[in-house]
C-alpha cells in the first residue's frame, strides 16, 4: 500500500507559482499564471521535482478557495477543465492503444479566455428576490442562498 503525501515541502516554488494547497493526501492545488500568460504551464509543472510526489495536481486561478472545500474543490476542478486537452503529466505513453500517465497527473482548472464569463445575480434582482422569498415558496422548507458564493465556500 502507498502513503500519500500530506504535506508540501519542497524547498523552492516551480516559476510562475503563486501558491500551493494540500486539498487531501496526494493531491495539491497550485495557483500559477492566468492562461492566457502562460497556457503550458501545467505541461511544465507536471514535469517538475517540487511535485513528483503527488500523484494529482490540479492548477487554477484561485487556489485557496477552491482548496477550502470539498464542493469548492470539486466546482472548481470539474467546472474549468476540458478531459481531452487540459490533463498532463510527466511522461505519457501508449499501452494496448490507450494512452498511460506517470504522476504527477496535473488537470488545468484555470479559467480559459473562451470561456463564458461567470453570471452575477444584479442588485435590484437579488433584492426582489430577498423581498419576496416567502411568497414563492409559501410553505418553507427551501433555504435561500447567496448567488454569488453558489454554495461554495
Amino acid at each position: 500500500m502507498r502513503d500519500l503525501p500530506r504535506a508540501f515541502t519542497a524547498a523552492s516554488m516551480p516559476h510562475g507559482v503563486s501558491d500551493v494547497r494540500v486539498f487531501c493526501g496526494g493531491c495539491l492545488v497550485v495557483g500559477a499564471a492566468a492562461y492566457e500568460d502562460e497556457p503550458g504551464a501545467p505541461g511544465r509543472l507536471a514535469a517538475h521535482p517540487a511535485f513528483a510526489d503527488w500523484p494529482l495536481v490540479v492548477v487554477t486561478d484561485e487556489p485557496a478557495r477552491a482548496a477550502a472545500s470539498p464542493m469548492n474543490f470539486l466546482w472548481t476542478t470539474f467546472t474549468r477543465f476540458e478531459p481531452a486537452a487540459d490533463i498532463h503529466a510527466a511522461e505519457r505513453h501508449i499501452v494496448r492503444n490507450h494512452v498511460a500517465f506517470r504522476g504527477p497527473i496535473v488537470i488545468d482548472a484555470r479559467l480559459k479566455p473562451w470561456y463564458p464569463r461567470e453570471l452575477s445575480c444584479r442588485d435590484d434582482t437579488a433584492a426582489t428576490v430577498s423581498r419576496r422569498w416567502r411568497e414563492y415558496f409559501p410553505g418553507g422548507g427551501v433555504e435561500m442562498g447567496d448567488s454569488e458564493r453558489a454554495s461554495l465556500d
